[in-house]
């Protein structure tokens, strides 16, 4: 993943008796060169897919809160005839069996023995499941069909494997969920990409994580704040998320 940034400057204004905050962290500065492909189809961009670049938390601080987020990519591609691709994920936290916690692996569901992977960790079940360090070769990827605070159910079927107290971690993450792209005949043609995004009334207090990926479908680097390899515009582009939180 990409560096995940606490929201660093905050500003407060008010409009029709609403208040709103407004969050600019410190975004990517530096000049970041990737070959990672996004294929040119008609399919959801997955989080697999591109090359993860930047990366923030957010918080609700009010059950009215909603969140209107805006990503802007800067950047230039080496190839001619070439598509830039961007897009928005949203991450739950991973969760580790250890500490005393439990993962216990059985038919179509995962369990855990203690935790709350809705209130506390952010998942939701549209995200996709993803499973390191299984012994019994559970580690991968799966869809996810419906989620507790606990138990995690799947579409297919898991080796029976625990309860496992060491090694085993668990994530969850959504595939695309806002996509922007552009295309330019010409090589080291520099781009701009705007992802906007909103979050109506998001749960208070559970963390909001979410994920910037880049790529292209087609071969040669892209460079973002960058061109040919080098960087551009000093450390000063505005590569990076702009976050309103609005409420009453």
């Amino acid at each position: 993943m990409g560096l995940r940034v606490i929201p660093s400057a905050v500003t407060t204004s008010s409009d029709s008796g609403k208040t709103i905050l407004t969050y600019q962290p410190d975004g990517v500065t530096n000049n970041i060169t990737t070959a990672t492909t996004i294929p040119r189809d008609n399919t959801r961009p997955e989080f697999t897919e591109g090359e993860a670049i930047d990366a923030i938390t957010l918080t609700p601080t009010s059950a009215a809160s909603d969140f209107d987020i805006l990503y802007v990519v800067n950047g230039s591609h080496s190839a001619t005839n070439s598509e830039k691709i961007a897009f928005l994920t949203q991450e739950g936290d991973q969760v580790i069996a250890s500490g005393g916690r439990t993962f216990t692996f059985s038919g179509s569901t995962l369990t855990l023995s203690s935790g709350d992977l809705i209130n506390n960790e952010g998942w939701t079940d549209s995200m996709r499941l993803v499973i390191t360090g299984s012994a019994a070769g559970n580690n991968g990827e799966y869809a996810i069909s419906s989620l507790t605070a606990t138990v995690v159910t799947i579409t297919g079927s898991f080796t029976a494997e625990g309860p496992i107290s060491a090694t085993t971690a668990a994530s969850a993450e959504t595939d695309a969920l806002a996509v922007a792209s552009t295309f330019d005949q010409q090589g080291d043609a520099i781009f701009n990409l705007t992802l906007p995004y909103v979050i109506e009334s998001p749960p208070i207090g559970v963390p909001i994580n979410l994920n910037v990926y880049v790529g292209s479908p087609d071969a040669g680097n892209l460079d973002i704040n960058g061109i040919a390899g080098g960087g551009l515009w000093g450390g000063y582009s505005a590569t990076g998320f702009t976050v309103r939180e609005i409420y009453q």
